[in-house]
């Protein structure tokens, strides 16, 4: 039996020792645990956030794929990461995409004709509420908002990790 294609993709740790959140967490924990299953063939598809480029990493029975954060700012930022992670997930042709936190992520995946599933780990739209600066109160809540309900009303499978998101 041919192992399912399975992409992760959202934030990942740097390294598998330096876990910064709990996004990070729950993708490297449950990536880790699914790649004990013979039934899955796991490529994990993450902006690099610390600069390092382009890389791919094997660990722990799965292949995560680092790509480097444009070097573009403000919305070009966003479209041209956007477009380049769409791509990238394209050409690994997985059977089905698990995408943590709506926003960048459910936008590159759903125009792939890949099926995907989205897991909600937070409400970005009420953090966004504490963003201090004038274009952070308006632009960028107006955007985090705008993603979270377009991944929300787009995704075809909607996970909540806990019951205060469900609400």
């Amino acid at each position: 039996v041919k192992p399912l294609k399975l992409a992760m993709i959202g934030d990942f740790p740097r390294s598998t020792k330096e876990i910064a959140g709990g996004v990070e967490s729950v993708m490297l924990y449950l990536t880790r645990d699914l790649s004990r299953c013979s039934e899955f063939e796991i490529d994990v598809v993450t902006i690099d956030r610390w600069n390092l480029g382009d890389r791919l990493i094997e660990s722990d029975g799965f292949k995560v794929h680092y790509l480097a954060q444009s070097p573009l700012r403000g919305p070009a930022w966003r479209l041209h990461n956007i477009h380049r992670m769409r791509s990238y997930i394209k050409g690994l042709a997985p059977d089905i995409a698990h995408v943590h936190v709506a926003g960048l992520c459910s936008d590159a995946v759903r125009k792939t004709g890949i099926p995907w599933v989205l897991t909600l780990h937070g409400v970005r739209f009420l953090e966004a509420q504490l963003l201090r600066g004038p274009g952070d109160r308006s632009y960028r809540r107006w955007l985090i908002t705008r993603e979270e309900q377009r991944g929300v009303r787009e995704a075809p499978i909607l996970i909540s990790i806990s019951p205060f998101i469900e609400e």
